[in-house]
């Protein structure tokens, strides 16, 4: 018996998803796996950030506790000149904060203890230094070198000289605005405690990234 053949009909290929993209649709969607790696990327990094500063964190509390049961014999002899040059540094950085904090503080609008957090953000930055080995920001590492330096002296800078300088803007404050006498009072007010409670808050920022060196030695 013959077998009639039945026509065979070439088949047809699986049609894929990107063939019946558009190219736009093709770009948009090029764009969004690129995107996701650089997401995954980001992550990675964050991760081996993390990482790296638990790592320090740890050498930093060892090379701490070497120190103590050295009694000092291991730290170098800072020099008068060498103590003067960190100190100059300061110096200039408490001067620009100043200048910058003049230039808000002739807007009423601006509240004196948000205007002070910008400016000495870098100063109350000291507050996290346990939970970040190096300071990101070179002004708050050129603080940190200070307070190990001479704690007391820094605070005294800030306390003092640098305190007195920034309650002389509230004056200014109030001469730039356009207030009448009784809220220019409130104004002036507000200023000084504001700029009160930033200088303490510095100060306990520098002792407190002394004493976190020292538990840290301790730990």
């Amino acid at each position: 018996l013959l077998v009639s053949e039945v026509p065979r009909t070439p088949r047809s290929r699986p049609i894929t998803p990107v063939a019946l993209q558009t190219p736009r649709d093709q770009l948009k969607s090029a764009a969004k796996r690129v995107k996701e790696r650089h997401v995954s990327l980001r992550v990675k990094n964050l991760r081996f950030l993390a990482s790296l500063n638990e790592e320090a964190l740890r050498t930093q509390a060892r090379l701490f506790a070497l120190l103590e049961r050295s009694e000092g014999a291991l730290i170098p002899e800072i020099s008068v000149s060498q103590k003067g040059v960190i100190f100059d540094l300061v110096a200039q950085l408490l001067d620009f904060a100043l200048a910058e904090a003049g230039k808000l503080a002739g807007n009423l609008a601006n509240a004196p203890a948000r205007i002070l957090e910008r400016v000495m953000s870098f100063a109350l930055a000291l507050e996290h230094g346990k939970e970040l080995a190096m300071p990101v920001d070179s002004r708050t590492q050129a603080l940190k070198l200070a307070s190990l330096i001479d704690t007391q002296l820094l605070c005294q800078v800030v306390t003092g000289p640098f305190r007195r300088r920034l309650l002389a803007l509230a004056r200014k404050r109030c001469e730039g605005g356009y207030a009448n006498r009784r809220s220019s009072s409130g104004s002036m007010k507000a200023w000084e405690e504001a700029a009160n409670a930033c200088c303490e808050r510095i100060a306990c920022c520098i002792h407190q990234a002394v004493m976190q060196s020292g538990s840290e030695a301790q730990g």
